[in-house]
């Protein structure tokens, strides 16, 4: 292990460094240092005598790149793959969080011939970054179809009023939202971009939102908004239209600080998630580590980071410090030729499925792929 991985492990996560072997590092481009630390915490209980030892490394470069909407800065994204592509005792990636990041990171890890696993990216384009970069979130053709199901058969809505940002997630999403309703008998009243910076306050409201109300009496509306423009679009909606639910897509996580700022639309907001604690299975030391340092379990991003992160973790473990072996690990988790049992839970599976949600209030209500879905909740009809 070079003197920079030994300084890096020891200042930032107390891993003793010596003459043996090595310590394999898991770079991840995501989180600040109490989700790293947390993240640490869950690979040292899940370590056994006799196993090579794996530490979490952040990125290097310009800095660690925040969970969720922080990987629109091309050059810190840049300057972080590069500099994890560079450290040979860097065996995978978890990162980056979203599409965009990992669209330009993902040429940057195949040519160093770098495993990397995304917590959420799942815009069409991701499919291009298989075999090197496996991503755990379910597609937006899989989001969208469950969006349409739930909203056609549990909300029974027979109209809806779209709003979507305007990158090539937010333009996916709609598009494939769009095809599920009217496949479902759903009439699309509308599809009206917002800008990702409309709103730069609460107060503001996404452009073209209350122009769009005033032309439309929707039974629904459906958001493939990011968080910040979501409680725009509320506020508007609920002003304008009181008492229409929304839908929002995986963009938006219903965090207590987001529900907050909702107010009373908090009751009428559904929103999509990959994962939830109190339906994920255990997190071990990753989820107990969480709730002391934050009061709460974690969230849809740090859940998503934990799996990416142990998924790798037991990649290492199987084929050893080899970063061309653990490559292949992943590229046969991403052609669907390997599933792994999670470390902290062996009977749960680790690999490229994960689990669509509708969450009401912060809380799982219906849960299932489109063919599948079935309630885990009650579904108060507004």
């Amino acid at each position: 292990m070079s003197r920079f991985h030994c300084a890096l492990s020891v200042a930032v996560f107390a891993v003793a460094c010596n003459d043996e072997p090595s310590v394999a590092l898991i770079g991840v481009m995501m989180g600040n240092g109490v989700v790293q630390a947390a993240l640490q915490e869950a690979i040292d209980a899940t370590h056994q005598e006799g196993m090579l030892r794996i530490a979490v490394a952040p990125s290097s470069g310009t800095g660690v790149l925040p969970l969720t909407e922080g990987d629109s800065d091309n050059e810190r994204v840049l300057s972080s793959a590069y500099g994890l592509a560079a450290e040979p005792a860097v065996l995978g990636v978890v990162g980056p969080g979203g599409s965009h990041g990992a669209l330009l990171a993902g040429p940057v890890f195949r040519e160093a011939g770098l495993a990397f696993v995304m917590p959420m990216a799942n815009s069409p384009q991701i499919a291009g970054l298989a075999p090197t970069g496996l991503s755990l979130a379910p597609t937006l053709e899989a989001e969208s179809s469950f969006i349409g199901q739930f909203v056609a058969h549990r909300l029974g809505a027979g109209n809806a009023l779209l709003f979507y940002e305007i990158d090539e997630w937010g333009l996916a999403l709609q598009r494939q939202v769009a095809a599920a309703l009217r496949l479902r008998g759903v009439r699309v009243l509308e599809a009206v971009p917002v800008g990702a910076y409309s709103c730069s306050s609460p107060t503001e409201h996404p452009a073209g939102a209350e122009a769009a109300l005033h032309r439309h009496q929707p039974d629904v509306v459906i958001a493939a908004t990011r968080s910040r423009v979501t409680v725009c679009l509320a506020e508007v909606v609920q002003r304008l239209a009181p008492g229409t639910p929304m839908v929002s897509g995986d963009g938006t996580e219903a965090t207590p600080s987001l529900l907050e700022q909702l107010g009373d639309a908090a009751d009428l907001l559904y929103s999509v998630s990959f994962w939830h604690h109190s339906v994920a299975g255990s997190t071990g030391a990753f989820g107990a580590s969480m709730e002391q340092a934050r009061g709460r379990p974690p969230s849809l991003a740090e859940g998503m980071t934990f799996e990416a992160t142990m998924l790798l973790v037991q990649a290492i473990r199987e084929v050893g410090a080899d970063r061309e072996a653990v490559l292949q690990y992943v590229a046969e988790m991403s052609r669907g030729q390997r599933f792994a049992p999670s470390p902290e839970d062996p009977d749960r599976q680790a690999g490229p499925r994960s689990r669509l949600l509708m969450l009401r209030s912060g809380v799982p209500v219906w849960s299932g792929s489109d063919e599948t879905a079935h309630p885990v909740g009650p579904v108060r009809e507004p």
